[in-house]
């Protein structure tokens, strides 16, 4: 019986890094803008839910993926996830706020629909404030 599970090199890939492991910014600004902010996201996006989609088949355990962002990214993130656009999206004025060192976890169920199980929460680090 074949394995389709990825082997530990393939599972622990760092995505969107060019050969000199700078950010692969594909706009043409000196500046992302909001425009580009938004076509990045949703690539990450039409990353995500397939790779998530594949694991679920493989496996009887519910994926787990680690995306670490600064609030900007991880706001269109969730919103784009979550309510599938981006018109409440403004640059600078986040609906869904992330503290430092904070955790956002989504729940991928098989029909696509993503559920938020905690957003924004720090209780890993309440004793070291």
């Amino acid at each position: 019986m074949e394995n389709n599970q990825p082997n530990e090199a393939q599972a622990h890939r760092v995505k969107s890094f060019n050969s000199r492991s700078l950010w692969d910014y594909s706009g043409s600004n000196d500046k992302e803008t909001s425009e580009e902010c938004i076509s990045r996201a949703w690539r990450i996006v039409e990353w995500l839910r397939p790779k998530l989609k594949e694991a679920m088949n493989c496996s009887t355990s519910s994926p787990v993926v680690i995306l670490v962002l600064h609030q900007t990214l991880g706001d269109l993130l969730l919103q784009l996830l979550l309510h599938g656009t981006s018109n409440s999206w403004t640059y600078g004025d986040p609906k869904y706020k992330l503290k430092n060192a904070s955790v956002t976890e989504l729940s991928f169920q098989p029909d696509g629909k993503v559920i938020c199980k905690e957003h924004n929460s720090d209780y890993h680090v309440v004793d070291i404030r």
